[in-house]
């Protein structure tokens, strides 16, 4: 990690936009804060960022910008200031792609987070072995996804692998609509209820049943 005496800060690198902001989640839920996104893309953000900063913030709160790299120079260096002078119980988490067109500036203030590479075509693979798999293999499939964050990851990653399916084959649709509806309630049931194992064994118990498949 980067410079990890600064706690009011931290950047985190990777290349999937679910598993930043799940990440920025598990920070903002460990040093007890709430989460708020704000986005940053023009100097008029940074504005009103600032103004929101000088309010008085009564409990911890952890402002979470996505894409920082994507800021231009002008709003980087306006947003710089929120870092400078940071109010005590404000942290800021921000995320980007790649840190080399992270302004150096806002990067030597921050806490370094990198995550492992997210590969797209993981979410096809995981989602035709997941659905091509009996239950007592599914829940093989399971087993070692204890936290929160993991399973909300699978079920995210489950969601756009059937997404494409969808897009892909002209044959089970409906199975195929039913297990979407599935990983969709899964993930909002996820969010609500901590229990992770409960919600992952009613999950595979319901999931439907596959008829004809047809190999994409």
């Amino acid at each position: 990690m980067h410079n990890a005496s600064v706690m009011h800060a931290y950047l985190i690198i990777g290349n999937n936009s679910d598993q930043l902001r799940l990440e920025a989640e598990k920070i903002s839920e460990k040093i007890g804060s709430e989460l708020i996104p704000f986005p940053l893309k023009k100097i008029e953000d940074a504005r009103q960022l600032l103004r929101f900063t000088k309010l008085t913030i009564p409990r911890k709160t952890a402002i979470y910008i996505e894409a920082i790299d994507e800021a231009n120079t002008e709003t980087a260096n306006s947003f710089l200031k929120n870092l400078e002078e940071p109010q005590k119980n404000l942290v800021y988490i921000l995320s980007a792609k790649s840190e080399n067109k992270v302004l150096a500036t806002i990067l030597s203030r921050c806490q370094l987070i990198r995550l492992k590479p997210y590969a797209e075509k993981v979410e096809l693979d995981e989602a035709v072995n997941f659905i091509d798999s009996d239950k007592p293999k599914k829940f093989k499939l399971l087993e070692n996804l204890k936290r929160k964050d993991e399973a909300i990851l699978f079920c995210l990653g489950l969601e756009k692998g059937i997404h494409k399916m969808l897009i892909s084959s002209d044959s089970d649709l409906l199975f195929l609509s039913q297990a979407l509806k599935a990983s969709e309630e899964l993930y909002l049931t996820l969010l609500k209820n901590g229990n992770v194992s409960l919600q992952l064994t009613k999950f595979v118990v319901n999931f439907p049943e596959k008829g004809a498949w047809v190999d994409i």
